[in-house]
């Protein structure tokens, strides 16, 4: 919206606007009548397709008459979100030149953006030297889902933070794993940590523990209130105990916990523990 505050009334003004710093066609607006002192009309400078992320757009007027751009500026800071409505929108991980070069760069979006459609996060066949923890994504419904896809893509952690999970679910819902491998190092304590989570689902997914490891590592770890988890076609190596479902609190059960076609091999002391759980 402009406003004139002149005397004289404004015939055509030349717009200077940007999108996080980077500048954009200047639109020269002519309005339908002059903008008469103290009036105001509404200007529409272009259109923008945004990525995800946090967004600043800036503009002000352009008159040669006036070099103090200070008081002719606007700025809005907005944050625009992943996603196209029922359209499906696929996303590459890819170290080299894919949409994100790391797991944790997509997250952040999903953090700062959320969602407006379901998302699929494509994953080269790399390895992905991370720690990974995914919160409650806003936007996120039954169809609004996200997925990680990857052909044998590989999530480890060699850092030097606690290595006490590889990937933590704290709240998260609608959320898929498929073709991924969970390759824990040695002293890790869990590989996979879901705390509050409600359908979350694994599939062709290889959850790996070295051998002579941590002798109580969990390679799949559920605590607090876990509803509608799926394990089908999955494979788990080595480790204490493959899936553990902690007992719940307050007489409460766990909802619809499927373990399905899954093939576990060389555990320490049980392939599945589950506590206090309906279907």
């Amino acid at each position: 919206e402009i406003k004139n505050y002149g005397s004289d009334p404004l015939t055509s003004v030349i717009i200077e606007w940007n999108v996080n710093g980077v500048a954009q066609t200047p639109y020269t607006f002519t309005p339908t009548t002059p903008i008469v002192q103290n009036a105001t009309a509404v200007a529409s400078v272009g259109s923008y397709t945004f990525t995800s992320g946090v967004v600043i757009i800036e503009a002000n007027v352009k008159l040669e008459c006036d070099n103090t751009l200070g008081n002719d500026t606007v700025s809005r800071q907005f944050a625009a979100c992943l996603g196209k409505d029922a359209q499906t929108t696929t996303l590459t991980i890819n170290p080299d030149d894919g949409d994100y070069a790391t797991i944790n760069e997509a997250i952040e979006d999903l953090k700062v953006s959320g969602i407006c459609g379901p998302i699929v996060f494509e994953l080269t066949s790399d390895i992905y030297d991370e720690k990974i923890q995914i919160p409650a994504i806003k936007g996120v419904t039954e169809t609004n889902t996200i997925t990680f896809k990857g052909e044998n893509a590989v999530i480890t952690y060699t850092g030097s933070e606690e290595k006490d999970y590889l990937l933590s679910l704290d709240s998260a819902a609608n959320i898929s794993f498929e073709g991924i491998v969970f390759e824990a190092g040695a002293t890790h304590d869990v590989v996979v940590d879901l705390k509050n989570t409600d359908d979350v689902s694994f599939y062709k997914t290889t959850f790996n523990a070295p051998v002579l490891t941590n002798p109580t590592m969990i390679l799949v770890n559920m605590s607090a209130m876990n509803n509608n988890i799926s394990f089908v076609a999955d494979t788990f190596n080595n480790g204490n105990t493959s899936i553990y479902l902690a007992s719940q609190k307050d007489n409460l059960k766990a909802q619809n916990i499927q373990i399905d076609s899954c093939v576990f091999t060389d555990f320490r002391a049980s392939a599945a523990v589950v506590n206090d759980i309906e279907n």
